[in-house]
C-alpha cells in the first residue's frame, strides 16, 4: 500500500524534535511511505533547522509563506491530495510522542475491519481538566491486543490513520467554509453513519503523550464555526494549550 505520513507543524521546535524522535516506535512495515511536514508559522521559522529536520528524519518540508491557520492548511492539503494516488493518510500533530511500539499494519487492519470506521486515532492522556484517565468502557470494542471506542463528534488528527478517499467527500463544498475536525465528522456521521475509532492499549491505557503545553499561530478564520473560541488570541503571541491563557 502507498501511505502519506503528514505532520502539521507551527514551528514549535521544542515539541517537534521529541515528536520525530518517538517515531522510532513506529513500524511502517512493507508499505511505500512518503513523509512530509507542513509548517504554517513562518514568522520565526529558521529554514536551516527545517532543512536539517528534513535530512535527518527523511521528511520533505512544505513551508507556508504566511500563517494561514489550521482550517486553511487542512483545506489546501485535501485539495492537493485529490490528484495523488495514496491509499492511506497517516496524519499527526507536531507535539505527540508515541509511548510504545506501534505497527502501521495494525492501524490499517483495524480501519479495514469496519467500512463505517472513518479513521483510527491513538488515545492520548487526559489533557483538559475535566478529562479522566483512559480505561476500558462497557461499550468499547476489542481488536487484537487493543480496545477502541467510537467517536462521532470529531475527526481528530493528533495521531490518526484514514483512507485517502475521505478527502473525496465534498466537505468544503457542502459547508461553504474551510474544514475542521468537527465539521468533517458531522458530515461523515450524518450522511454516511461513519465514526472515528479511538484506539487504546490492552488495559485501556493511552498510547500517545500530548506534550504541547503552548500554542501559537492562527486556528480558524473569522466567521468559521468555533472561531469565537479563539477570537481573543493574537496569532503572533504564545498561549497555553489548555486554557488559551496568554504566556508572552
Amino acid at each position: 500500500m502507498k501511505v502519506l505520513h503528514v505532520i502539521f507543524s507551527c514551528n514549535r521546535i521544542r515539541y517537534l524534535f521529541p515528536t520525530l524522535n518517538s517515531l522510532q516506535n513506529l513500524d511502517y512495515g512493507d508499505h511505500q511511505v512518503d513523509k512530509i511536514i507542513i509548517d504554517d508559522y513562518p514568522r520565526t521559522r529558521n529554514d536551516a533547522i527545517f532543512d536539517l529536520i528534513g535530512k535527518r528524519y527523511g521528511f520533505k518540508i512544505w513551508k507556508n509563506l504566511e500563517n494561514k491557520g489550521l482550517s486553511v492548511t487542512w483545506s489546501e492539503f485535501f485539495t492537493t491530495l485529490r490528484g495523488m494516488d495514496y491509499d492511506y493518510i497517516l496524519h499527526q500533530e507536531d507535539d505527540v510522542v508515541l509511548k510504545e511500539p506501534i505497527k502501521l499494519d495494525d492501524l490499517i487492519e483495524c480501519l479495514n475491519s469496519d467500512e463505517k470506521m472513518a479513521s483510527v486515532v491513538l488515545q492520548r492522556q487526559p489533557w483538559y481538566f475535566h478529562e479522566k484517565p483512559s480505561d476500558i468502557q462497557p461499550d468499547d470494542y476489542p481488536f487484537q491486543k487493543y480496545w477502541y471506542s467510537k467517536n462521532t463528534k470529531t475527526f481528530p488528527i493528533i495521531f490518526s490513520l484514514y483512507r485517502k478517499n475521505i478527502i473525496e467527500y465534498p466537505l468544503r463544498e457542502y459547508w461553504g467554509f474551510n474544514i475542521n475536525e468537527g465539521m468533517i465528522m458531522v458530515y461523515l456521521d450524518h450522511f454516511h453513519q461513519m465514526y472515528s475509532a479511538t484506539l487504546k492499549g490492552s488495559n485501556g491505557e493511552h498510547l500517545i503523550e500530548h506534550i504541547g503545553e503552548e500554542s501559537t499561530g492562527k486556528r480558524l478564520l473569522h466567521g468559521e464555526p468555533n472561531w469565537e473560541q479563539f477570537a481573543h488570541m493574537d496569532p503572533d503571541r504564545i498561549y497555553t494549550s489548555r486554557e488559551g491563557r496568554l504566556v508572552e
